[in-house]
């Protein structure tokens, strides 16, 4: 067998040469569409769907997306827990694009755009607005629902700092750390 060749392995889009199994194919992302208003679930830890929904589409804030976290969860198609919003942010939209995150439904904007956080830097044409990446969405998501440590980040308050104003970490989160 011949020596693994990295570059060779890209261009061929193999890993370990043509016999081996693609690592990526033309038609293999799959595109979900979605747009404003859509409802989509975030997949938790416990195989429960966390709830947020589709605020906005910004192509000049470093192509991401709008959307608002609610601390309601669906598990077995019931709803429990309050749909209240608890996080606004801008996120990438790649958990979205793949499906990671589904689109289940459409609905009215449940937050009104003078609540949006980043709203602020768009006459700013966005000069410092702040992009969550989706994985660390969907960590907020998991840790709001105790099912992953709240402080179990370099910085232990960046959660907090996820939240809505006006919206605190809930009482018996997951602690890594002493208080």
């Amino acid at each position: 067998m011949s020596a693994f060749d990295p570059k060779r392995s890209l261009r061929q889009g193999t890993i370990g040469g043509a016999a081996s199994k693609p690592i990526f194919e033309a038609n293999s992302v799959m595109t979900q569409p979605f747009a404003p208003g859509d409802v989509f679930g975030v997949p938790l830890p416990d195989g429960s769907m966390g709830v947020g929904q589709v605020l906005s589409l910004e192509p000049d804030a470093l192509n991401s997306v709008g959307c608002v976290f609610l601390a309601a969860t669906v598990d077995a198609g019931v709803l429990s827990g309050a749909p209240d919003p608890i996080a606004a942010l801008l996120t990438t939209p790649d958990l979205l694009k793949s499906g990671a995150w589904p689109v289940k439904a459409s609905a009215p904007v449940v937050l009104p755009r003078e609540e949006w956080p980043y709203e602020a830097y768009r006459a700013l044409h966005w000069v410092g607005v702040k992009v969550t990446g989706s994985r660390n969405a969907q960590a907020l998501l998991a840790a709001y629902h105790c099912l992953a440590p709240w402080d179990d980040w370099h910085d232990p308050t960046y959660l907090d700092s996820l939240l809505l104003a006006g919206v605190s970490r809930p009482h018996g989160v997951l602690l890594s750390r002493a208080d």
